[in-house]
Order: structure tokens, then C-alpha cells, then sequence
């Protein structure tokens, strides 16, 4: 600032304030440059100016006003005139602050009795609040140690028990700083002989130690220290949390130590590998066996505060035979009557023995599969055994429970059709897979036998006969595997022994075996009153036990996909190729998502989507060049997020016990062995960008499905969309 006389400064700073009207430093200096060239009152009228002109929005540059408003009235003003601006500036700033900020001033200006007042009254009005004890506490530590010292018990009886541990700690290193550090250690001890596992609280402990090593090299320090880390070492810590106290202690020991202690801290290292090594090859080892009637039994045994125990019943029929009437409802007639009445339980009586149950039971009914299972704590497993035997093999049908269950099945259908991005990937296995032994479920539609929720035909001739026919047909021994997770394999075997082992096996019936063969074709469902057009190309997938699996799941995360209305955020795929590509770019588009299925024998792998009747056209054309993108080069950063995607998927899932028995069930039933979450990482690591594009460009060899739903007068035909898909596929 060049000006130097009171009136050119003024006019230099109010240019200034017209640019800046909400800058607080401005406003600050400001008063300053007038407190010292003209008076006191002036200073106080741009004070006053300030609080006026600054936004009500701009919070923090008003609180910055306040607080230089108060300096200036405690340095140069009186103390009525400091206790008017501090009365006023509590009313519209955080009470709390306000307080805290004038304790700090009479501090810093010496003024002892009106800071030991003011910090009586924030812990009378904030009592709740651990930084108001530690900021009195702070205070009282360079004056009167004793004093500090009855703070902590104040403290811990006004404050919440959460903050206790805190509090204490920051009295600690209040000892250790100013007054004994013998009293800091004796805080530090009785903190961790109730939380032995919190590693902030180590951490501070150690860096204290640390600190003082550091000032005396004294050798009675450093062994305290050494014996401090040996015990935090060989506490039960996660791998991460080990690695970061095992790196603290060879520092320290390269710092002050000699080459042995350097050595023997290595050598603590490598024994904690080796024994979480040992570890998890003991909890995830897996095993399985077969009881004598030929139920099979498997278990992983993964940790866990709680242990997991189903029966995994396989239920896919040869698809050349033909349909049973009411072989879909069946198989979802008795999922939804599970845990209900048996023959030998009353409704009533079973749902007493589940509220004795600790845990949860489920049953869920797939394509070609139920699972019957629960999660419980270890000492309930013979319970939980004993109901699944209940509930499997003593099933208690009526003509009353099947009305039931016909409306619930019938709704679920309902609800099914009116989510057309749900139910074109349920129909495509019309066309795909079942082309000759599909069915009508309405005037328009076609829905293969084995749909995940039945068809309306199959309600019709469900019957309490056709149910347990079914029942008889599928839930043979073997057919059925007893899954387990957290338990050791004896365990379950002995369980499985005493409660299904009194099942007596019977020969194989023919319509036990699956052959599922990918055929391709198409479907065209026209409907006029639906507001959008919507549309599914599939094409041959992987089955099940190929290891082009793995690629496959990576491609489907990587094409990602959604609705155009989605609130984004983490995880929710928004770099994928349909979001940048398609959902970002056309306006038209409501939905767009690839979906991946792997059965036993066949898969299939598509897109589908949603958009304007009038952009059909545009709609079929542009799902098939998303398809053949992915035989185009792949970068390498969307493949990497592709892969962790898949990995955080599939760690995250196996978090659950229900969805860990259900994909030991699976991998039992498709894959006829077990493969490791670690294993499933490896493979999914080892693929390659090359690999992926061979993998699309295999899935689109194959003759395409094609299915559409709502207003179709502008959809082309199947032929045209086929010579399309040929056209693009000379192209790779």
C-alpha cells in the first residue's frame, strides 16, 4: 500500500472492499492500519462494518471478524467494552469457540484470575466437550500441576464414557511434557489394561517413549521401549497393523539398538509370517467327504465370529425331456412353505425352535438348485442341523398352502413384468437355451420350463401330488450336499451323520441330469402401452468350470452399465464403457447393462437395454457395437479397475455366511471342486488385456439371441440385426 495519510489510505482500502467485500483478512487489515492512524472508534465502526457486509453464508470470515474484534477490544479497549463485543459475538458464533478464545486471551496476556474463571465456566457450560478439559488442563500443567491433575477426575465424571480413553491419553502426554513421566506411563498402562487392541493409543504410548530416547540416551529408556514393542508385536494385530509396529521397532532399533537387536526384530518378523501363513492354510483348508448313503458333504473353514451349515440340493433335469407340469412351481412352491409346518413340527412349534436359534435361515431356490441354510453361533449347530433335516426331508404340503403360495409366485411374476431390465435377460433363456420347450406365459410372451419364477401354466397344474412327486424326484442323496463354513470338517460330517444320515439311497432317476445347449434365436414381445422400447442381445457364454470365466467377469465389469438417473458414487461403476460411452452420451437412453450367466454345461453373455420407441433402431445398432467394442484394444487402467472391481466383489460377498455356504454349494455342484477366494484373485490377476479381447471375440462366434419388449413398429427384424452383427464381426 503506497498511501500514507489517513484519507488516502481509507479511499485505497474501500476501492479494495468493493472487489472483496467478504474477505475477512481484508476487513482485518484494515482495522488495523486505522487503529493506528486514527483512533480506536474508527477501528470499532469498520469492525462494526464488517460483521454487516460479509455474507451470512461466509461463516468462518465472520467468525475471523469476531475473533479480531475481540483482540482488539481486550488490547486496546476496556473490559466492559471487551464483555459487550464477547456477549454480542456468543449470539451469533459458536458459544464454545467464542469462550475458548477468550480463556486463550486472558492467558496470553497474563491475566491468571480471568482465565482460571473463564475456564470454569466452559467446563460448567461445555462439560461434554474433552477439548475444553484439555485445553484447562493444558493451562493448569505450567502452573499448577496439582490442580491439573484433579481436572482428569472432574473430567471423566461430567464426560461421555466414549471419550474417556481420549481424555485420558491427552492427560497422559500432558505428563510426559510437563510434570512425571512415571505418572504418564501408570495412564498409558491403565488405558491399555482395558483396551489391550487400540493401536492409536500404542502408537501415542510409543512415540512418547520414543521422544525421550531421543532427548537421554539413557539405557534404562531404551529397554523400556524395547519391552513396550515387544509386546505390542506379539499381540493379535492384523497383518497391516503388524507390519506397521514390526517397521517401528527395526527403526528404532537401527536408531539405538546394535546389529543382534536389528536381527532379532527380523527374525520376529519372519515367525509372525510364518504363523499367519500356517494360519490361514488351517482356517481356509478345505475339505469334503460323503456319507454313506452318497450325500455329499464339503467345508471351508474360514474365521469368523459365527459358523454357517446348508443343504445344497441340485435340481436340473435333462432339457430334452419333456416338461412336467408344474415342475417350475414345484421347486418354488416348496422354497416358500420351507421352515414352515413339517410333518413332525407344527408352524407354531417351528417358529419357537427358530426363536431359540441364534442366527438367521434362509432358503433360496435358483435355476437348477435349493439351498436350505443358516448362520449360528458354533454351540448351535445340532439345532440348526436338526431343523434343515426337518425341513428337507419331512416337507408337509396342503391344497391351502399351495393357493398360497400359486398367488405369492403369481405376484413375484407380476412384479417381474413390470421390470423390463429384470425380465429380457429371464426371457432370453427362452430363445437361448430352451427354444423347443419354452412356453407361452401370456398372449405374447415365452418363458423356458425352468424360469426362475415359474409360469402361469405351471400354477395351474401344481398340485399337492406334482409337488411331492417332485420332492421324491429331486431330493434323493444324491442330489444333495451339506455345505459348511467356519467349523472343522469333523464337526459337520458328524452333524450331517446324525441328521441326514438315516436317508437311505436310492438309484438315479434320468430326469436328475442336465444338458443344456446353447441354440440362439429370438423372441419379439410386441406391447404398446409400455413408454419405452426395450431390448437383450445374447450371445454363447462360459460354462461354469471354464476358465474363461474369470475373463468373462472381468469384461462385464468392465462394459459395466446402468440407468441414466443414477446417483453415481464409489462403486458404482461409473468409469465403465456403457456409462462413458453410451448412458453419458445419449439422451435417449434409459438403461443400458451387460449381464453374464454360467451354467453347468452352456452360458450366456449380453447387453441389454432401454430408450425411446422413436430410436429402436438406433437402440439394436448400438448395443451391437458396445458387444464388438470389447474386441477393440482395452486399456490398461480399464482393465485394472475392471480386475479390483471383480476381486472387491467377490471378498466382499464371501463376507457373508449365507453367501459364502451358497457359492461352496455352487462350486461344488458346477465346478466339482473348490477353488479359494486367494486362488480366484490369482486368476483374475493372470488375465490379460489380450486374453480378454480372444474371450469377447469367442463369445460373439456364436449365433445371437436377440429379444424385445414394448412398442416395436420401429424395431428391425431379427435377420436385419443378424447381418449387422455378421458385418461387425468380419470387421475383428
Amino acid at each position: 500500500m503506497t498511501a500514507t495519510s489517513p484519507e488516502q489510505v481509507i479511499e485505497e482500502f474501500e476501492k479494495r472492499l468493493i472487489g472483496s467485500p467478504n474477505s475477512s483478512l481484508l476487513w482485518i487489515k484494515y482495522m488495523s492500519t486505522i487503529l493506528k492512524l486514527v483512533d480506536l472508534a474508527t477501528a470499532r465502526t469498520i469492525a462494526e462494518r464488517a460483521l454487516t457486509t460479509i455474507s451470512f453464508r461466509q461463516e468462518s470470515e465472520k467468525l475471523n471478524i469476531w475473533l479480531a474484534f475481540l483482540n482488539m477490544e481486550h488490547l486496546y479497549g476496556t473490559p466492559e467494552t471487551l464483555k459487550g463485543v464477547f456477549a454480542r459475538s456468543v449470539v451469533y458464533c459458536e458459544p464454545r469457540t467464542m469462550w475458548m478464545q477468550l480463556a486463550k486471551m486472558y492467558a496470553g496476556s497474563g491475566k491468571q484470575e480471568e482465565t482460571i474463571e473463564t475456564y470454569q465456566t466452559l467446563v460448567k457450560k461445555f462439560g461434554q466437550s474433552c477439548k475444553v478439559w484439555l485445553a484447562y488442563a493444558e493451562y493448569l500443567y505450567e502452573r499448577d500441576v496439582g490442580a491439573a491433575r484433579k481436572l482428569l477426575a472432574a473430567s471423566l465424571k461430567v464426560l461421555p464414557k466414549r471419550k474417556h480413553e481420549k481424555t485420558t491419553m491427552k492427560f497422559a502426554q500432558l505428563e510426559y511434557r510437563t510434570a512425571s513421566v512415571e505418572r504418564g506411563r501408570t495412564l498409558f498402562e491403565g488405558i491399555l489394561a482395558n483396551s489391550p487392541k487400540r493401536i492409536d493409543i500404542w502408537s501415542v504410548y510409543l512415540t512418547m517413549e520414543e521422544n525421550l530416547c531421543k532427548k537421554a540416551h539413557g539405557s534404562a529408556n531404551k529397554e523400556l521401549l524395547r519391552r513396550l514393542f515387544e509386546r505390542i508385536v506379539h499381540t493379535k494385530l492384523s497383518s497391516k497393523k503388524a507390519k506397521f509396529f514390526f517397521k517401528r521397532y527395526l527403526e528404532f532399533e537401527k536408531n539405538f539398538g546394535s546389529a543382534a537387536t536389528v536381527d532379532h526384530v527380523k527374525d520376529l518378523a519372519r515367525q509372525y509370517i510364518c504363523i499367519q501363513r500356517r494360519f490361514s492354510e488351517k482356517r481356509e483348508l478345505f475339505k469334503q467327504s460323503a456319507l454313506p448313503n452318497g450325500i455329499r458333504i464339503a467345508s471351508v473353514n474360514t474365521p469368523g465370529a459365527c459358523i454357517g451349515a446348508g443343504m445344497f440340493i441340485e435340481t436340473r433335469r435333462n432339457a430334452q425331456l419333456p416338461p412336467i407340469p408344474g415342475y417350475a412351481a414345484a421347486r418354488y412352491s416348496l422354497e416358500k412353505l420351507s421352515f414352515k409346518a413339517t410333518k413332525n413340527l407344527t408352524e407354531q412349534n417351528m417358529h419357537a425352535r427358530l426363536d431359540a436359534l441364534v442366527g438367521a435361515v434362509q432358503t433360496k431356490a435358483h435355476r437348477e438348485s435349493i439351498l436350505y441354510s443358516g448362520a449360528v453361533v458354533p454351540s448351535h449347530l445340532k439345532q440348526l442341523m436338526e431343523l434343515l433335516n426337518e425341513v428337507v426331508t419331512q416337507p408337509l404340503v396342503t391344497s391351502k398352502d399351495l393357493k398360497e403360495m400359486q398367488a405369492v409366485i403369481g405376484y413375484e411374476l407380476d412384479e417381474l413384468k413390470a421390470k423390463p431390465d429384470d425380465l429380457l435377460p429371464e426371457l432370453a433363456h427362452g430363445p437361448a437355451f430352451y427354444s423347443t420347450h419354452s412356453k407361452q406365459i401370456d398372449d405374447t410372451m415365452f418363458m423356458d420350463w425352468n424360469s426362475i419364477v415359474g409360469i402361469p401354466q405351471d400354477l395351474q397344474h401344481v398340485t399337492v401330488e406334482s409337488v411331492m412327486k417332485y420332492w421324491r424326484t429331486m431330493y434323493m442323496p444324491q442330489n444333495m450336499i451339506v455345505v459348511g463354513a467356519g467349523l472343522p470338517h469333523g464337526e459337520l460330517y458328524n452333524a450331517a451323520m446324525d441328521t441326514f444320515g438315516k436317508i437311505e439311497k436310492m438309484p438315479l432317476s434320468d430326469e436328475s441330469s442336465s444338458d443344456l445347449e446353447y441354440v440362439g434365436g429370438n423372441q419379439y414381445i410386441e406391447n404398446e402401452e409400455l413408454p419405452l422400447v426395450h431390448m437383450c442381445v445374447g450371445f454363447e457364454g462360459a460354462k461354469a468350470s471354464s476358465d474363461r470365466t474369470y475373463s468373462m467377469a472381468i469384461l462385464q465389469m468392465l462394459m459395466g452399465g446402468g440407468s441414466s438417473f443414477s446417483a453415481g458414487g464409489p462403486g458404482k461403476g461409473m468409469y465403465s464403457r456403457l456409462y462413458t460411452q453410451v448412458l453419458n452420451r445419449y439422451h435417449w437412453i434409459d438403461s443400458c447393462k451387460i449381464f453374464n450367466f454360467s451354467y453347468p454345461t452352456s452360458g450366456m453373455f449380453g447387453i441389454h437395454g432401454s430408450a425411446l420407441p422413436s430410436h429402436s433402431r438406433d437402440l439394436a445398432q448400438l448395443l451391437l457395437d458396445q458387444l464388438h467394442g470389447m474386441t477393440l484394444p482395452l486399456t490398461s487402467i480399464e482393465v485394472e479397475r475392471a480386475k479390483n472391481q471383480v476381486k472387491s466383489a467377490v471378498l466382499m460377498g464371501l463376507e457373508s455366511r449365507l453367501v459364502e455356504l451358497e457359492d461352496l454349494g455352487d462350486q461344488m455342484c458346477n465346478l466339482k471342486k473348490y477353488v479359494s477366494p486367494s486362488e480366484i484373485c490369482e486368476r483374475i490377476d493372470a488375465v490379460s488385456a489380450e486374453e480378454l479381447r480372444r474371450t469377447a471375440t469367442d463369445v460373439l462366434n456364436s449365433k445371437p439371441t436377440v429379444v424385445a419388449y414394448g412398442p416395436l413398429h420401429r424395431m428391425p427384424p431379427y435377420d436385419t440385426i443378424l447381418k449387422w452383427h455378421q458385418s461387425l464381426f468380419k470387421k475383428t
